[in-house]
């Protein structure tokens, strides 16, 4: 059975066809044993793969695939990455991308496609600057309306430098990641499994926070 409907589908196919310019990589890690969503994140890849010829799924069993995994820091499952064929940006999603996230989902294959971020000017240029590695955790769940944005964001730093991670970890598939990083609310975000921030944040909020955490 389909996970996306005809409406969608179509919708998504118009969009894709309209915006998309050059090839994206969806990479998915899945395993067999006590994986929940692996069937339906690989299916969704393959789904959204099917609307435009230069999206390609490429599909990493664990249990065949372990030296995929190490390469690529994977240690959860299901695991996504939106990267294009020369190039892993550090986008992440561990968890189903589903629900409100299936929009991250699209905006990351569109922003690899046309190679540029939405950010402000001022923040892609102290993103840019940033010389020392950052690890973004976003701690979500399907039924968030203001988790997107942040994961989004996270994602968009990611792409704009090297030296940053930004993962999108659904907090119900991952309950002992969730509680040992006392997720109560989210978002949740953990930057380098030391700096906490919940809530919904705007652009220049996160700057704001990026800078505390880089000045500690």
């Amino acid at each position: 059975m389909a996970l996306l409907s005809d409406e969608n589908r179509n919708r998504l196919r118009e969009i894709l066809n309209r915006d998309f310019k050059n090839p994206v990589d969806i990479i998915v890690f899945t395993e067999q044993d006590d994986c929940k969503f692996c069937k339906e994140t690989l299916q969704i890849a393959q789904e959204v793969s099917s609307l435009n010829p230069d999206i390609v799924v490429k599909h990493y069993p664990y249990e065949t695939s372990a030296s995929e995994a190490e390469k690529y820091r994977i240690r959860l499952f299901p695991a996504t990455i939106i990267a294009s064929p020369e190039k892993d940006y550090g986008i992440r999603f561990f968890g189903i991308p589903s629900g409100y996230e299936f929009e991250t989902y699209i905006k990351d294959i569109l922003m690899v496609s046309n190679g540029r971020t939405m950010l402000r000017d001022s923040t892609r240029d102290f993103i840019r600057g940033i010389r020392e590695p950052l690890n973004i955790k976003v701690f979500v769940t399907p039924t968030c309306p203001y988790c997107p944005s942040m994961v989004f964001y996270a994602h968009q730093f990611a792409f704009e430098n090297d030296m940053i991670t930004g993962e999108m970890i659904e907090a119900m598939e991952f309950p002992k990641l969730a509680e040992k990083y006392n997720v109560t609310g989210v978002p949740k975000l953990v930057v380098n499994d030391l700096h906490e921030l919940v809530g919904m944040r705007s652009e220049k909020q996160l700057v704001d926070f990026l800078k505390h955490v880089l000045e500690s």
